[in-house]
């Protein structure tokens, strides 16, 4: 009776302990980020930047002077197709700025997807904090209409009038952003790319982290190749890819594949 109990205790150890290592290793690969946490996914085909003239408003008197006679020419123009008439000089730009408002688009984004925006000062504005971008349409250079942004610009910085000629600042705040300020309205058609090739960007680029990517992506399956070209790029190639959905159901895979990154000593 002892010796059965005694065998009884010992597979239930056994047990208890393939169970805990089994916890364990699970615990250990959902704690590994995802790929998608740690890199952008780029396929075939660059990036095209969008621009477009657009005008900060809401400024608490830092804005353009009259000196920027572009300024007022937008204001007054603005006015007008909204069924205001304003007597010529008696517009004010103090608390106004014309700015030039840029942002980037890939081959995969489509109508509705948000962009983030820079928005940077033309004239002689002396600060943009604090304003709102009005709605501002964005295109390509050869006039080809792709988007519309607005809302609040975030600046890094802030300069404060000190008093007596004084003035206190800190960083830039001639330039700002609006995160996701942008949306995309019309696709842009981008030419074919010869070079059918994924690339994984790395956000912090490490050596060590690249080649476990790497090796992370290469263990998905046969007819699979990926190479570190440095330490933020890593080429994937995958040759059964014959159809978009076997395409879109690859890239869908590469994000949520679980990667250690190598951590700082």
């Amino acid at each position: 009776m002892d010796l059965l109990n005694l065998a009884n205790r010992k597979r239930f150890l056994v047990m208890a302990l393939v169970l805990l290592a089994f916890i364990l290793s699970g615990q250990a690969n959902a704690a590994s980020p995802r790929l998608k946490d740690l890199a952008d996914i780029n396929l075939g085909g660059a990036e095209i930047q969008v621009i477009g003239y657009g005008l900060v408003i809401g400024l608490d008197g830092t804005g353009d002077s009259k000196s920027s006679v572009f300024t007022t020419q937008a204001l007054e123009n603005m006015l007008r197709k909204m069924g205001i008439t304003v007597p010529e000089g008696k517009v004010k730009t103090k608390n106004t700025a014309a700015v030039m408002v840029s942002a980037k688009v890939n081959p995969w984004h489509t109508p509705g997807t948000p962009l983030d925006v820079s928005v940077s000062s033309l004239g002689d504005a002396k600060s943009l904090a604090g304003g709102t971008l009005l709605s501002t349409a964005l295109g390509t250079l050869n006039n080809q209409f792709v988007a519309t942004a607005q809302g609040p610009v975030s600046v890094g910085g802030y300069s404060v009038d000190a008093g007596g000629g004084n003035e206190v600042s800190s960083n830039h705040v001639l330039v700002g952003r609006i995160p996701s300020g942008a949306t995309i309205e019309r696709a842009l058609v981008f030419p074919a790319s010869p070079d059918s090739s994924i690339t994984v960007q790395l956000r912090n680029p490490d050596f060590t982290t690249a080649e476990r990517v790497a090796q992370a992506i290469a263990s998905l399956g046969d007819g699979i190749t990926a190479v570190p070209l440095d330490g933020a790029r890593v080429r994937v190639e995958a040759s059964q890819l014959q159809t978009e959905e076997d395409r879109i159901g690859f890239l869908a895979s590469l994000e949520v594949l679980r990667v250690e990154p190598d951590a700082a000593a």
